[in-house]
């Protein structure tokens, strides 16, 4: 009885309340970085501030709740926080994962630049994504989830880029903007490795 009481006041706290439990849990996991000031911004029910990065509430519960558990997702989620978009971690995480994503998940500009810079086909409906992104996205699930055995042998399709470096680019996309060193130092700090995630 006790646990079903002590279940029920957390099911029924406020849900910025609730998220701001997942994240402080997974700093002490490890999944954030230790060295974040994490702020909650009481003002805005909507809004968790995460150091100098403001995201929305649903993106934190989501992205964080899968991300335990899947490198990928975080990685998703990482590139989220840094790019400061509208845009929710699990509509990136499905254009990673499947190629194809809800095109009403990511706002206007977002769109226009990952079709710009020839990484996603805007059907209208959805987007779908080229080779530029699928194929370094596939062999980057694989190795983050460790589904290869030999990195070298994906290297042709992962390209030139490291991971963080490749993260940087698809945070530039999602902006619009070319400060391709300045996201990736960002996603550094968020675990997002040369050839991993640091935080698992």
């Amino acid at each position: 009885m006790r646990a079903m009481n002590d279940a029920h006041r957390r099911s029924s706290r406020d849900p910025s309340d609730r998220a701001e439990d997942l994240v402080r849990d997974r700093v002490e996991s490890g999944i954030f970085p230790r060295d974040e000031a994490f702020v909650f911004d009481d003002g805005d029910d909507d809004a968790i501030v995460i150091g100098d990065v403001t995201i929305d509430e649903r993106t934190v519960v989501e992205a964080i709740g899968i991300g335990a558990a899947d490198p990928v997702a975080q990685l998703a989620a990482a590139i989220v926080e840094v790019a400061r978009v509208d845009l929710n971690a699990g509509d990136l995480l499905a254009l990673m994962q499947t190629g194809k994503a809800l095109r009403g998940g990511f706002p206007d500009a977002s769109r226009r630049a990952l079709v710009d810079r020839g990484l996603v086909i805007d059907t209208g409906t959805a987007l779908l994504a080229e080779p530029a992104f699928a194929t370094p996205s596939r062999a980057w699930r694989r190795v983050l989830r460790d589904e290869s055995g030999d990195v070298g042998g994906l290297l042709n399709d992962i390209g030139p880029l490291l991971l963080d470096e490749w993260a940087a680019t698809i945070v530039s996309a999602l902006t619009g903007d070319a400060a391709v060193d300045a996201h990736r130092r960002e996603l550094r700090r968020r675990g997002v490795a040369a050839f991993g995630m640091m935080f698992r």
